[in-house]
């Protein structure tokens, strides 16, 4: 009877999942939640904790972001009680995702930071390079531009390493907007390239065209319009 409860988590979860792809993001909440229930009733703490996290997420979506760090943090808690450090990671990373859009930069930065340090702990260079990517976005909001584009380019350099070719593209999208100063057009105009041409060998016609854009406001930056 416990199984046939456990398969119904799993179906409710993957329900939630799919509303939330497709951006219903209301429904998502209700079989996330219906999910959360019947995990608590037959006592399956992994079940509770992935619900928390994607309750927090589908929350987010829909910018009831004291929400979304309600069940973040709630998320949190239940990991590390499980010992649960990939769960502990992704939820240290929503709160300092849900902190950058409030604005609170600091707070952010500070569960950023210990996202970095637990995924470098259990040896996840993904989860590693995302730290790093949001600690990027996190400084360039505050103007420190230095500081964002060392952190861009450390996730850039991991998603190349392990063969991330999105992670690698967005890094250096990342990297392009940082580089606001004169001094760093030429960087720019580099990192336009290579984005480019990520974009073109995955296929992203819209992103290849974002590329483009940016890449011709570039060089009209160094004076070089055409």
């Amino acid at each position: 009877m416990t199984g046939d409860r456990q398969s119904m988590v799993e179906c409710l979860h993957g329900l939630g999942n799919t509303y939330f792809a497709l951006g219903q993001y209301n429904q998502a909440v209700k079989y996330h939640n219906h999910a959360l229930i019947t995990a608590r009733e037959i006592n399956s703490r992994k079940g509770e904790s992935i619900a928390l996290g994607c309750l927090g997420r589908a929350y987010s979506a829909l910018g009831q972001y004291n929400q979304a760090i309600e069940y973040h943090n709630q998320a949190l808690a239940l990991a590390r009680e499980i010992n649960s450090q990939k769960g502990e990671c992704i939820a240290l990373g929503s709160l300092g995702s849900a902190y950058l859009v409030l604005a609170q930069y600091n707070k952010a930065i500070n569960y950023y930071n210990q996202a970095l340090a637990l995924a470098r702990e259990i040896g996840d260079r993904q989860d590693e390079g995302t730290a790093l990517g949001n600690l990027g976005r996190a400084y360039h909001s505050l103007s420190q531009y230095e500081k964002a584009i060392e952190h861009y380019s450390q996730a850039q350099a991991i998603a190349s390493e392990i063969g991330y070719r999105h992670g690698e593209g967005s890094s250096l999208g990342s990297l392009e907007n940082a580089c606001h100063s004169p001094s760093h057009y030429k960087k720019a105009i580099d990192f336009h390239n290579q984005a480019l041409s990520i974009a073109r060998n995955i296929g992203g016609q819209q992103g290849e065209d974002d590329h483009l854009g940016d890449l011709k406001n570039a060089y009209c930056l160094l004076g070089q319009c055409d």
